[in-house]
């Protein structure tokens, strides 16, 4: 035991070392409850929507591809026919078909703008949320380190 304290009076270390080593204990056990770990909180929260939102994107474009293979399908069957048919009836089918196509095009872009805005709405929505959340959150860690 004398060994143990000629060691530690050696390296400097007095009773204002266990003082000190209490102190910083307290002040990261108190940092960590009311700073580290709402902000934690709201990280995990922002990723959580984040993802969904780009799970979202990806079964949108997962559907606008499926509607272009299916209207592509449609443009093979309407060749079909009017390779079958005489030229008159091509020019009817490719006709009739580019409308088809263009249609879905069209409902397929549309499609993908009307999400796209979804995505940016929403991302804008959580972004101002997480924005307010994070004053709210700094206010009350303000409040509760100065007590003002």
């Amino acid at each position: 035991m004398e060994l143990l304290r000629s060691i530690i009076s050696q390296l400097g270390v007095n009773h204002t070392f266990f003082m000190q080593f209490i102190l910083i204990m307290i002040c990261y056990f108190f940092l960590s409850r009311f700073l580290f770990r709402p902000i934690l909180t709201l990280l995990m929260v922002r990723e959580h929507k984040i993802e969904g939102v780009r799970m979202s994107a990806d079964t949108m474009l997962f559907e606008h591809d499926h509607l272009a293979k299916d209207y592509k399908a449609k443009w093979r069957e309407y060749e079909k026919r009017a390779s079958e048919s005489g030229d008159e009836v091509i020019s009817e089918a490719r006709v009739e078909a580019e409308k088809v196509i263009d249609e879905a095009e069209s409902k397929g872009a549309e499609y993908l703008r009307s999400k796209r805005h979804d995505i940016e709405t929403e991302a804008k929505k959580l972004s101002i949320e997480l924005g307010n959340s994070s004053t709210e959150i700094e206010k009350l860690i303000r409040t509760k380190l100065l007590g003002d």
